[in-house]
């Protein structure tokens, strides 16, 4: 027997427990039969075919779908533009940069815990653009040209932003450092991934965005 640090699961809104077996060589059709027969005899038991992700993805899949989906359709309505939307939504591809590579790292895979820490990094990425936006459009009616404009903007920014990022980034580090049967460890890895790859490509990259749009950014003040 091999004993290995205790995870919590639950399946479908219930407490279960997983056991796997290995078969000797040469005794698989042996195992295979005594493990029906503790089924048939146990009805609160069932064989786990495939994970949980794969049982679920869909549904994740489409929830993400979903909350990026009202994130434009929010900024949309809040800027009064289909374009503008588009370049503070980047900054999510750029945070997602990280997302993968964090968990690769912390060898945990794609779960329930790591989709809900994407939709909340998510909200936390797109707020970053819009000050960079803001700051900018401010910038610019100074009277700055356009190319002025959004590097005084992402410029001003600098530190408020990465002081910002820095406060989360330290407040989810005892949740990555904890054991790997935390609950709360896939979820806190992926926005910590995905929070220092945003913070470090977005004050670059968003501002080019900008610059090429043209974009204003003036209504983020009612934000």
């Amino acid at each position: 027997m091999i004993e290995s640090e205790s995870v919590l699961y639950r399946v479908d809104r219930a407490d279960a427990l997983l056991l796997e077996a290995t078969a000797a060589p040469g005794s698989e059709a042996a195992l295979d039969r005594y493990i029906r027969a503790v089924l048939d005899d146990s009805p609160g038991l069932s064989m786990a075919g495939e994970s949980a992700f794969r049982t679920y993805g869909m549904a994740m899949v489409s929830a993400l779908g979903l909350v990026i989906a009202l994130l434009y359709l929010t900024l949309g309505a809040q800027f009064e533009s289909f374009l503008l939307p588009l370049p503070i939504m980047a900054t999510i591809v750029l945070a997602m940069a990280g997302v993968g590579p964090a968990l690769c790292l912390a060898g945990l895979s794609l779960d329930s815990g790591s989709i809900m820490g994407m939709v909340v990094l998510f909200g936390v990425v797109v707020n970053n653009a819009i000050l960079l936006g803001e700051n900018s459009s401010l910038c610019r009616n100074r009277g700055l040209t356009l190319a002025q404009s959004v590097y005084r903007g992402a410029s001003e920014r600098v530190r408020p932003l990465v002081a910002t990022s820095l406060t989360t980034l330290v407040a989810l580090l005892p949740l990555c450092l904890m054991p790997s049967g935390a609950a709360q460890k896939s979820m806190s890895v992926a926005m910590l991934g995905g929070m220092a790859a945003s913070t470090a490509l977005t004050l670059f990259v968003a501002p080019v965005f900008f610059a090429r749009l043209g974009a204003d950014c003036s209504a983020g003040s009612r934000l």
